[in-house]
């Protein structure tokens, strides 16, 4: 049965697919067998279907859950228990729970460096989850004055700290991607059929470290902005501005220009989806500067965000053709 929901998953039936797993659970439980690997691994995805179909208070119930009785069976800081209170803290965020979320990443942090170096890539992704957190808070703070300005600026810097931890340690792993496919590339020239596993390796290799660099750029521009506008003085604001501005064009190189397999990393959704994002935030810096330049850059301003605009309009019109697409299928 849960074989059978994981084909339908695949194709794309999450309704079917979401009711033969929780059948499948309901017969665990009733057999006594509830709390098994084989349940862990059901509520697990029966959690993913819950999120993914936007039944973020039942995903939240269900990751609790989870959570309760990996501490219980494999202890409070096995990795998979810390899987379990990311995945949890992930929920939390997207419900606004901040606080909680916050601090389930914050011992996931703790965890990983323990366990793991301390340029893994994913103390890295936490690193970079505590910081879009923290600038969710500092956002609250500015909004609806849940703290003082005082408070905000120092929660966007915290922010800021984290976000450019976890881009060094993307930075690092990117390299070392581009490094190990470089290498496969020169050991397959002498060999004949081995070209199209080889692409799809040097796929697998480096979208992961390219995906984290860019969303934490992309994140980190954001929080520059927040800093720009709470600013002390105009000549802080422009220099903050003028940082935004380096670090999007920085993260669009890497999406325009990817090296090697260009067009296979180009075509990866979750880094269209950002590249997208990466152009909408450019363009609105550009357009929000217009202002404050004489007349000629104003024209180059607003020329630049409507091609940035145009090019974002486009990709999504590929993302749409393509999940269609799938759907057809």
């Amino acid at each position: 049965m849960f074989h059978l929901a994981e084909v339908l998953r695949l194709q794309g039936k999450t309704s079917d697919a979401e009711y033969l797993i929780r059948d499948s659970l309901r017969i665990l439980e009733e057999g006594g067998v509830g709390h098994s690997q084989q349940a862990l691994r059901r509520m697990s995805r029966l959690a993913e279907l819950l999120v993914h179909s936007g039944k973020l208070q039942e995903a939240e119930n269900l990751q609790r859950k989870i959570l309760h009785i990996l501490e219980l069976s494999q202890g409070p800081e096995s990795l998979s228990t810390i899987t379990a209170a990311d995945n949890l803290a992930t929920t939390l965020q997207a419900l606004r729970k901040l606080d909680e979320a916050e601090e389930l990443f914050l011992r996931c942090l703790r965890v990983r460096q323990k366990a793991l170096s301390s340029t893994h890539i994913q103390v890295g992704s936490t690193l970079f989850k505590l910081g879009v957190v923290t600038t969710q808070q500092a956002d609250n703070m500015v909004s609806d004055k849940s703290g003082t300005l005082e408070q905000a600026k120092t929660a966007y810097g915290m922010a800021e700290d984290m976000l450019r931890q976890a881009i060094r340690i993307a930075e690092q792993r990117w390299e070392e991607a581009l490094g190990g496919v470089a290498a496969a590339d020169r050991a397959a020239s002498a060999m004949l059929g081995n070209e199209a596993s080889l692409g799809a390796k040097a796929l697998n290799t480096l979208v992961p470290p390219l995906l984290a660099l860019v969303r934490a750029l992309n994140a980190l521009s954001v929080v520059v902005m927040h800093q720009a506008d709470l600013a002390d003085s105009p000549v802080g604001a422009d220099e903050a501005t003028r940082e935004a501005e380096r670090i999007l064009r920085h993260c669009l190189t890497l999406l325009d220009k990817p090296p090697g397999i260009a067009q296979e990393l180009i075509e990866v959704p979750e880094l269209q989806r950002e590249h997208v994002s990466c152009l909408h935030h450019l363009a609105a810096l550009l357009v929000r500067n217009k202002a404050k330049g004489a007349n000629e850059s104003q024209k180059s301003s607003e020329e630049q965000a409507s091609r940035l605009l145009s090019r974002a309009e486009n990709i999504e019109a590929t993302l749409t053709t393509r999940r269609r697409s799938k759907g057809e299928q």
